[in-house]
């Protein structure tokens, strides 16, 4: 990431994977600064088990809203 103005951020990876691609390429991303928007870090999301207990917490509502008395 690279601040390249006020305002804008540069997001840049290059891959180089001699398996797969002939050569190395890059990519570049152009990011405005949006007020309204809160930007993340980006981490590994193995062992988060977050997702799966709020999925499973979401589906035993369900199951409780729709059991017949």
């Amino acid at each position: 990431f690279t601040r390249s103005s006020p305002g804008k951020l540069e997001y840049q990876v290059t891959l180089d994977d001699p398996g797969t691609y002939t050569s190395p390429w890059t990519a570049v991303f152009p990011l405005d600064y949006e007020p309204e928007y809160g930007m993340f870090e980006y981490a590994c999301h193995e062992g988060n088990y977050g997702l799966p207990n709020s999925l499973r917490g979401a589906r035993a509502a369900e199951a409780r809203a729709t059991k017949k008395p």
